[in-house]
């Protein structure tokens, strides 16, 4: 349902979240500790940092660190900045019918996507780590 990037960009916060310090951590780390292509991860991690979610530090000993207090960042964000959000659009691409209040799917689909964004909503990156720092 999500894209390859979305997991990867999550999985990659989650990890930086976890860390003590605002630990600096390379792309060949990332790859390595998550298990994902580094051409892939850096990508990933650029885009992340334009948004202000990830900073960097250039040179020696240089790497990716987290940028804002993962008690602060809402999963819908993350989502968002990733392109992952869902939407109230018709599955199916049945417009006429959906408008019509006649299709049993996009009224289920509708009542999934607004749970769905409830909880993203909800929850933070600090909701996914138990030993706080």
């Amino acid at each position: 349902m999500f894209s390859q990037k979305l997991k990867y960009g999550l999985q990659a916060l989650v990890y930086l979240s976890s860390l003590k310090n605002s630990e600096i951590v390379s792309a060949a780390k990332f790859s390595s500790e998550l298990k994902i292509p580094k051409e892939f991860v850096s990508k990933i991690l650029q885009s992340l940092t334009k948004t202000g979610l990830v900073d960097s530090k250039k040179g020696k000993g240089g790497g990716f660190f987290l940028a804002v207090e993962p008690e602060k960042i809402k999963l819908s964000l993350i989502i968002d900045v990733l392109g992952g959000h869902l939407n109230n659009d018709c599955l199916f691409g049945l417009n006429k019918l959906c408008k019509d209040g006649n299709c049993e799917v996009c009224k289920e689909w509708k009542d999934y996507n607004n749970k769905f964004n409830d909880l993203i909503n909800r929850y933070t990156l600090g909701d996914f780590n138990h030993d706080h720092k």
